[in-house]
């Protein structure tokens, strides 16, 4: 992802370069770094759907195959985010520890990423209006009733990097079928072998194959 671990280029002349990546632009809507992220995961879409791109072994385009997205943290609310934007039908959504939900909140309480935010608003304080107004493009609660894949979560009961309580709330608005499954004094992680082969049995139920 942009920014992140020093392999994406990305030529955007930013404002507050200073701040982490989530401050980019953070008081432009059009230009913001979280827009920038939902876009690229939407245009990863448009690729893995180009039929002239990518072919299994017997030389079908992938492009016909099911859409099944998936991520932990932040590559999870990304799941859940391209899962309610895109124009293209995702199958099934796997989404671990999902962040990106109750992203207010999550400034206001100095939650995981978003601590750099609220740090950001403490040195402006003139732009904290228009910041936090801006976070609800971005928020999973407000996207949520607009996912038609299956979606498979994660939750670990003591996380205070993603908050299960925040997903909670975007999970009771997903009106598709849907699974939760909290994992009881795990944080952050740490159940990825406990919780695959229910990822994998939700998804062959979903599309009724085996693979």
């Amino acid at each position: 992802m942009r920014f992140q671990n020093g392999k994406v280029i990305d030529n955007t002349k930013y404002r507050y370069m200073d701040y982490p990546s989530a401050c980019f632009n953070i008081d432009d809507l059009e230009t913001c770094y979280n827009k920038r992220l939902d876009q690229d995961a939407l245009k990863l879409l448009d690729i893995i759907k180009d039929p002239t791109l990518f072919k299994d072994i017997n030389g079908t385009p992938l492009a016909n195959q099911p859409l099944i997205v998936a991520g932990p943290s932040q590559g999870g609310g990304l799941s859940l985010m391209v899962s309610a934007m895109s124009d293209y039908e995702i199958a099934v959504s796997l989404s671990d520890v999902p962040s990106d939900c109750a992203i207010k909140d999550r400034i206001i309480n100095r939650e995981g990423k978003y601590t750099v935010i609220d740090d950001f608003l403490r040195d402006h304080p003139d732009l904290k209006e228009v910041v936090m107004a801006n976070q609800d493009y971005f928020d999973v609660i407000n996207m949520a009733p607009r996912i038609k894949a299956a979606v498979i979560s994660s939750v670990g009961t003591i996380d205070n990097v993603c908050p299960p309580k925040y997903f909670y709330q975007a999970y009771k608005k997903i009106n598709s079928e849907k699974e939760i499954h909290p994992y009881e004094g795990y944080g952050h992680g740490g159940f990825e072998e406990i919780h695959l082969p229910k990822k994998i049995e939700f998804a062959k139920k979903v599309l009724k194959c085996d693979f």
